[in-house]
């Protein structure tokens, strides 16, 4: 399944990159960088929400403390994956946007309520289980879902910039994240 969600994923992006450009090309567009905070902040609360949430479901319970330990280890492995193929091909970069393009833009055709922000949000965070464990694709739906109903009528490009910037600096982190694993050093 994983090797499928892999294979289809480049398309996708791809297809995502030539709807997108159609759509910058052919549509008025603003550039709103508040917006692009607003994004980064609610990816930030969220994901704080998320990671508290779990470790307060760890402390509460063995058996799903035991549950994110092999989740961090596979999500430690998928990166190690990610940050491999990024090195590979890191025109790849390039794609990001293409993500947007193929599961946030029909959106703003179709339009923006809860049920369509589900399907896309959804839709993203299973494509994303190609190279996440189970919990970062749940964790990565609900700040799509949000993200989707918060920003995405603001316009297209704070999605694209917002997404490139989060993925760009976890790309940056990458390094120093796997040097942390490795050497079991710490941030304090």
């Amino acid at each position: 399944m994983r090797r499928l969600l892999h294979k289809l994923i480049i398309p996708g992006k791809i297809a995502g990159l030539l709807f997108l450009i159609f759509h910058l090309l052919t549509e008025k567009n603003e550039f709103k960088p508040l917006v692009i905070v607003y994004y980064l902040l609610f990816t930030a609360l969220l994901a704080g929400l998320w990671f508290g949430g779990n470790i307060l479901l760890s402390y509460f319970s063995k058996s799903y403390d035991d549950k994110l330990e092999e989740d961090e280890q596979n999500a430690s492995i998928a990166l190690m994956k990610i940050k491999a193929e990024v090195k590979r091909n890191p025109w790849q970069i390039l794609l990001i946007p293409g993500e947007d393009g193929f599961f946030f833009l029909p959106l703003l055709y179709i339009g923006i309520n809860p049920l369509s922000a589900f399907i896309a949000a959804a839709l993203f965070a299973a494509a994303h289980c190609a190279y996440k464990s189970l919990n970062a694709c749940i964790g990565t739906f609900f700040i799509a879902y949000f993200l989707c109903l918060l920003v995405l009528p603001q316009g297209i490009i704070p999605m694209v910039a917002g997404h490139l910037i989060v993925d760009i600096s976890v790309f940056l982190c990458l390094p120093y994240m796997n040097k942390t694993k490795l050497d079991g050093s710490s941030a304090s």
